[in-house]
């Protein structure tokens, strides 16, 4: 494996980690978001913007260094 093809490799995987992050931030704030609604919180229309704000600043979270337990 050359030097290049090393490098693609890495940005495969730096892709793949960031999208699955990804996904868990948007998995984690549409529980927070489908408890808040339960809760009678907020209501119902405001759900897709929380679920995204949330999502955003749970990512923004992760990326900085603190990780989810496991």
């Amino acid at each position: 494996m050359d030097k290049e093809e090393k490098i693609e490799a890495l940005r495969k995987r730096i892709t793949e980690n960031n999208e699955a992050w990804i996904a868990w931030s948007n998995r984690a704030a549409e529980a927070c978001v489908d408890e808040l609604l339960a809760g009678k919180l907020f209501k119902a229309a405001q759900a897709d913007f929380a679920r995204k704000i949330v999502a955003q600043q749970l990512h923004i979270l992760l990326i900085s260094g603190l990780l989810p337990p496991n």
